[in-house]
Protein backbone atom coordinates (compact mmCIF):
# COMPACT_ATOMS: atom_id res chain seq x y z
CA UNK A 1 0.00 0.00 0.00
CA UNK A 2 1.58 3.56 -0.92
CA UNK A 3 0.03 4.98 2.25
CA UNK A 4 2.17 6.86 4.56
CA UNK A 5 3.36 5.10 7.82
CA UNK A 6 1.39 6.75 9.87
CA UNK A 7 -1.92 6.05 8.34
CA UNK A 8 -0.90 2.45 7.96
CA UNK A 9 -0.54 2.13 11.58
CA UNK A 10 -4.04 3.68 12.26
CA UNK A 11 -5.34 1.30 10.14
CA UNK A 12 -3.40 -1.38 11.82
CA UNK A 13 -4.77 -0.73 15.08
CA UNK A 14 -8.29 -0.15 13.95
CA UNK A 15 -8.33 -3.62 12.36
CA UNK A 16 -7.11 -5.07 15.70
CA UNK A 17 -9.69 -3.30 17.64
CA UNK A 18 -12.25 -4.44 15.32
CA UNK A 19 -10.87 -7.87 15.49
CA UNK A 20 -10.73 -7.99 19.45
CA UNK A 21 -14.37 -6.86 19.83
CA UNK A 22 -15.91 -9.31 17.16
CA UNK A 23 -13.78 -11.84 18.85
CA UNK A 24 -15.47 -10.43 22.64
CA UNK A 25 -18.70 -10.77 20.97
CA UNK A 26 -18.14 -14.04 19.54
CA UNK A 27 -17.05 -14.55 23.46
CA UNK A 28 -20.46 -14.19 24.58
CA UNK A 29 -22.51 -16.52 21.75
CA UNK A 30 -21.24 -19.52 24.45
CA UNK A 31 -24.70 -21.39 25.01
CA UNK A 32 -24.27 -20.42 28.50
CA UNK A 33 -24.03 -16.76 27.79
CA UNK A 34 -27.44 -14.90 28.93
CA UNK A 35 -26.39 -12.45 25.94
CA UNK A 36 -25.94 -15.09 23.18
CA UNK A 37 -29.28 -13.74 21.44
CA UNK A 38 -27.69 -10.46 20.85
CA UNK A 39 -24.67 -12.16 19.10
CA UNK A 40 -24.11 -13.83 15.25
CA UNK A 41 -21.69 -15.98 15.01
CA UNK A 42 -21.40 -15.97 11.43
CA UNK A 43 -21.07 -12.14 11.04
CA UNK A 44 -19.04 -12.04 14.18
CA UNK A 45 -16.29 -14.89 12.68
CA UNK A 46 -16.61 -12.75 9.09
CA UNK A 47 -15.47 -9.53 11.02
CA UNK A 48 -12.61 -11.59 12.64
CA UNK A 49 -11.30 -12.90 9.56
CA UNK A 50 -12.01 -9.69 7.62
CA UNK A 51 -9.84 -8.02 9.70
CA UNK A 52 -6.95 -10.17 10.26
CA UNK A 53 -6.77 -10.40 6.75
CA UNK A 54 -7.00 -6.73 5.54
CA UNK A 55 -4.12 -6.41 8.40
CA UNK A 56 -2.04 -8.94 6.76
CA UNK A 57 -2.03 -6.93 3.58
CA UNK A 58 -1.07 -3.76 5.58
CA UNK A 59 1.97 -6.00 7.61
CA UNK A 60 5.50 -4.80 6.83
CA UNK A 61 6.61 -8.15 7.67
CA UNK A 62 4.66 -9.87 4.99
CA UNK A 63 2.12 -12.63 5.15
CA UNK A 64 1.70 -15.04 8.19
CA UNK A 65 -0.30 -17.14 5.42
CA UNK A 66 0.24 -17.52 1.81
CA UNK A 67 -1.63 -15.53 -0.36
CA UNK A 68 -3.75 -18.65 -2.03
CA UNK A 69 -4.14 -19.33 1.52
CA UNK A 70 -5.90 -16.18 2.27
CA UNK A 71 -7.56 -16.67 -1.45
CA UNK A 72 -8.77 -20.33 -0.29
CA UNK A 73 -10.21 -18.68 3.16
CA UNK A 74 -11.91 -15.84 1.87
CA UNK A 75 -13.68 -18.19 -1.05
CA UNK A 76 -14.90 -20.69 1.43
CA UNK A 77 -16.23 -17.74 3.96
CA UNK A 78 -18.09 -16.21 0.78
CA UNK A 79 -19.81 -19.61 0.33
CA UNK A 80 -20.44 -19.83 4.03
CA UNK A 81 -21.96 -16.44 4.46
CA UNK A 82 -24.08 -16.53 1.21
CA UNK A 83 -25.56 -20.57 2.45
CA UNK A 84 -26.08 -18.24 5.84
CA UNK A 85 -27.71 -15.86 4.22
CA UNK A 86 -30.21 -16.97 2.18
CA UNK A 87 -30.87 -19.39 5.26
CA UNK A 88 -31.23 -16.85 7.49
CA UNK A 89 -33.68 -15.32 6.03
CA UNK A 90 -36.90 -17.28 6.66
CA UNK A 91 -36.37 -18.35 10.42
CA UNK A 92 -34.58 -15.49 12.29
CA UNK A 93 -35.13 -15.76 16.43
CA UNK A 94 -31.58 -13.62 16.62
CA UNK A 95 -32.18 -9.72 18.10
CA UNK A 96 -29.49 -8.42 16.14
CA UNK A 97 -30.07 -8.10 12.45
CA UNK A 98 -27.78 -10.21 10.29
CA UNK A 99 -25.19 -8.86 8.08
CA UNK A 100 -24.36 -12.27 5.81
CA UNK A 101 -25.08 -10.28 2.77
CA UNK A 102 -22.49 -7.71 3.94
CA UNK A 103 -20.11 -10.08 4.96
CA UNK A 104 -20.60 -11.91 1.88
CA UNK A 105 -20.11 -8.29 -0.35
CA UNK A 106 -16.41 -8.11 1.78
CA UNK A 107 -15.41 -11.20 1.09
CA UNK A 108 -15.94 -11.14 -2.33
CA UNK A 109 -13.70 -7.58 -2.38
CA UNK A 110 -11.10 -8.94 -0.42
CA UNK A 111 -10.90 -11.73 -3.13
CA UNK A 112 -10.57 -9.03 -5.60
CA UNK A 113 -7.96 -7.32 -3.13
CA UNK A 114 -5.96 -10.03 -2.82
CA UNK A 115 -5.50 -11.27 -6.93
CA UNK A 116 -5.14 -7.87 -7.28
CA UNK A 117 -1.89 -7.79 -4.94
CA UNK A 118 1.49 -7.09 -6.74
CA UNK A 119 3.69 -8.42 -4.07
CA UNK A 120 5.71 -7.03 -0.94
CA UNK A 121 7.10 -3.76 -1.30
CA UNK A 122 9.46 -3.35 1.39
CA UNK A 123 8.59 -2.14 4.46
CA UNK A 124 5.14 -0.42 3.50
CA UNK A 125 2.88 -3.76 3.17
CA UNK A 126 1.46 -4.56 -0.47
CA UNK A 127 1.04 -2.71 -3.43
CA UNK A 128 -2.46 -2.82 -5.22
CA UNK A 129 -2.14 -3.61 -8.46
CA UNK A 130 -4.68 -1.60 -10.66
CA UNK A 131 -7.36 -4.40 -11.57
CA UNK A 132 -7.07 -5.35 -15.24
CA UNK A 133 -9.72 -5.56 -17.75
CA UNK A 134 -12.72 -3.54 -17.36
CA UNK A 135 -14.53 -6.14 -15.82
CA UNK A 136 -12.30 -5.77 -12.37
CA UNK A 137 -11.95 -2.43 -12.90
CA UNK A 138 -16.09 -2.34 -12.50
CA UNK A 139 -16.44 -4.84 -9.64
CA UNK A 140 -13.94 -2.61 -7.78
CA UNK A 141 -15.60 0.90 -8.68
CA UNK A 142 -19.03 -0.57 -7.90
CA UNK A 143 -17.34 -2.26 -4.34
CA UNK A 144 -15.57 1.06 -3.81
CA UNK A 145 -19.15 2.61 -4.14
CA UNK A 146 -21.02 0.34 -2.13
CA UNK A 147 -18.41 0.64 0.96
CA UNK A 148 -18.53 4.14 0.54
CA UNK A 149 -22.32 5.14 0.74
CA UNK A 150 -22.60 2.11 3.65
CA UNK A 151 -20.31 4.38 5.63
CA UNK A 152 -22.38 7.30 5.21
CA UNK A 153 -25.68 5.12 6.33
CA UNK A 154 -23.77 3.64 9.12
CA UNK A 155 -23.17 7.43 10.29
CA UNK A 156 -26.76 8.12 9.91
CA UNK A 157 -27.95 5.18 11.82
CA UNK A 158 -25.10 5.35 14.16
CA UNK A 159 -27.02 8.82 15.25
CA UNK A 160 -29.72 7.68 16.93
CA UNK A 161 -29.50 8.02 20.33
CA UNK A 162 -29.11 4.84 22.69
CA UNK A 163 -30.02 3.68 25.65
CA UNK A 164 -28.38 0.51 25.74
CA UNK A 165 -27.45 -1.41 28.85
CA UNK A 166 -25.41 -3.41 26.90
CA UNK A 167 -22.34 -4.13 27.14
CA UNK A 168 -20.15 -1.67 25.05
CA UNK A 169 -19.17 -4.74 22.30
CA UNK A 170 -22.06 -5.75 22.01
CA UNK A 171 -23.78 -1.72 21.30
CA UNK A 172 -25.42 -1.15 18.09
CA UNK A 173 -23.73 1.98 17.50
CA UNK A 174 -19.93 0.03 18.30
CA UNK A 175 -21.02 -2.31 16.12
CA UNK A 176 -21.89 1.01 13.41
CA UNK A 177 -18.46 2.13 14.17
CA UNK A 178 -16.61 -0.71 13.43
CA UNK A 179 -18.54 -1.44 10.26
CA UNK A 180 -17.91 1.95 9.06
CA UNK A 181 -14.48 2.23 9.60
CA UNK A 182 -13.97 -1.46 7.73
CA UNK A 183 -15.95 -0.13 4.84
CA UNK A 184 -13.95 3.09 4.82
CA UNK A 185 -10.42 0.84 4.27
CA UNK A 186 -12.31 -1.45 2.41
CA UNK A 187 -13.60 1.28 -0.18
CA UNK A 188 -9.92 2.74 -0.07
CA UNK A 189 -8.53 -0.17 -1.16
CA UNK A 190 -10.97 -1.01 -3.87
CA UNK A 191 -10.36 2.51 -5.29
CA UNK A 192 -6.48 1.63 -5.35
CA UNK A 193 -7.37 -0.93 -8.08
CA UNK A 194 -9.79 1.24 -10.28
Amino acid sequence: MGAPMPMLVIQGVALVLIAAFAAVRLAHAHPASALRAYVRREDDAAEVLMSLGMLAMLLPAGWPIPRTGWLAVFALAAVVLAVSWVRRRDVDACCVPSQCGHHLLGSIAMLLMLAAMAGHSGGHGHDMAPASGPALIAAAGIGAAYFAIDVGACLVRGRARSTSTMPLVLRHRTRLTARAAMNTMMAGMLVTMA
